[in-house]
């Protein structure tokens, strides 16, 4: 039994060192992509690196996800309803196997993308300082 044990904990160690590793690579490969059709409708789509399945950071961006996706979220009543910005938002998170990706989305006009962009970022950089407060 306790060479079992210490099989599977040594197996956790090298599976942390792996995603640590991942999640290095992937913050270094940050980048913009830009698509433009001929639509009366954008997307905006703000990805970050996620966990994987099996982390415990899982939960708090389970958590975040949930705090920014529905019509009374922080996302929802600033970019939605208090600026205009956006027709919805809100943010995905999809862990895998191996670490997934947690975004914020926001389907809005095509000449409003870079206002949008903007205040994603801004609620992501204040859930970063402040946690999960009250939406302003």
């Amino acid at each position: 039994m306790k060479s079992a044990v210490e099989k599977k904990l040594a197996s956790w160690e090298r599976t942390a060192q792996r995603v640590a590793a991942l999640k290095d690579r992937s913050s270094r490969l940050s980048q913009r992509v830009r698509e433009t059709r001929d639509k009366q409708q954008a997307v905006v789509v703000i990805g970050f690196p996620g966990t994987t399945i099996h982390h415990a950071d899982r939960y708090a961006l389970e958590l975040i996800e949930e705090t920014c996706s529905d019509l009374g979220s922080r996302l929802f009543l600033r970019v939605r309803e208090k600026l205009g910005l956006a027709y919805y938002v809100g943010a995905r998170h999809f862990p895998g196997l191996t670490p997934g990706y947690f975004s914020f989305y926001a389907g809005t006009l095509p000449e409003k993308v870079d206002l949008v962009e903007q205040e994603l970022l801004r609620e992501a950089e204040l859930m970063s300082a402040e946690g999960l407060t009250e939406p302003n």
